[in-house]
């Protein structure tokens, strides 16, 4: 048998979409991933700049009256925003 290589990434599939991630993949909330229908589109997703995990995200709901988006921390029973019909 011949020597294994040491990859520093993996490539498998992941239900019916390709997944691209570096060698020590833990899990989705912690390690960086790419998917694609294609093997090269998962690579593309892992290589694009950018962060990941929740610092992608904007964090927030929906005001129950009016049903605009608000952030994080935001009273969710109203809006904000003065001019909003709720107010």
């Amino acid at each position: 048998m011949g020597k294994k290589s040491n990859p520093q990434r993996r490539l498998f599939l992941d239900g019916n979409q390709w997944c691209a991630t570096g060698i020590g993949f833990r899990n989705l909330a912690l390690d960086e991933a790419g998917f694609g229908d294609t093997q090269e589109e998962a690579i593309v997703q892992l290589n694009e700049p950018g962060p990941r995990g929740v610092e992608a995200f904007e964090v927030g709901g929906f005001c129950r009256q009016c049903t605009e988006w608000v952030e994080e921390e935001v009273q969710m029973d109203g809006c904000r925003d003065p001019d909003c019909p709720c107010q």
